[in-house]
């Protein structure tokens, strides 16, 4: 387990910048620096990813909901669909509904995803799109060379992806660049519905 490393940080830094021999040394160093909450927290996950914990059908149901219009979208260019697995290999609190995403073609590794309870279902869809975007990134290129953008932005293509974002009560695809909308998230390749800014200025 990595360590932070970060000079000057008691209980992070002591052991030199390595790594930690063990999930309690982790642990303390966490609570040391940032409370017991955090190490709590630090220490669920930790559990959780030595022993997956099983997702109700309830809870899948509710994040299968928040990810079906990104579904849409993949299936709309010919993208591969990912497996969500009802097991939590991380913990964050009762608040929250954690799944996993095997790594695509049977590769090492993988993508957990979650979704945060007290946001409506339209909330929760541009946080997940961005955790599914980076499983599909991910896909496009296992060896980390070039990665091909997905969803590659019109206005610029072959420079970037598109970025999920939340325009009042509707979840769009934005170009970074110029922060125009591009499409609703689940409608790529359709026209934009009227209602939506297309161009919002960056902050």
């Amino acid at each position: 387990m990595p360590a932070d490393g970060r000079d000057g940080e008691p209980g992070v830094a002591e052991n030199g910048g390595g790594f930690y021999t063990s999930a309690e040394d982790l642990v303390a160093a966490v609570e040391r620096r940032l409370g017991g909450e955090v190490a709590d927290r630090v220490r669920r996950s930790i559990e959780a990813e030595e022993h997956p914990r099983p997702v109700t059908g309830d809870d899948m149901a509710v994040l299968l909901d928040a990810a079906a219009p990104v579904l849409r979208d993949l299936l709309a260019f010919g993208g591969t669909v990912p497996e969500f697995l009802a097991e939590a290999y991380e913990d964050r609190g009762p608040e929250a509904i954690c799944a996993w995403i095997p790594a695509p073609r049977g590769g090492p590794g993988g993508q957990g995803v979650s979704v945060w309870l007290p946001s409506s279902q339209t909330d929760r869809i541009a946080p997940l799109a961005e955790q599914m975007q980076s499983w599909k990134l991910d896909e496009l290129d296992p060896t980390g060379q070039c990665r091909e953008p997905w969803p590659e932005c019109p206005l610029h293509p072959g420079r970037h992806s598109l970025d999920p974002d939340d325009r009042p009560g509707v979840p769009v695809w934005c170009c970074p660049e110029s922060c125009q909308v591009i499409a609703e998230i689940g409608s790529l390749g359709s026209p934009l519905p009227e209602g939506i800014p297309r161009c919002v200025q960056a902050e």
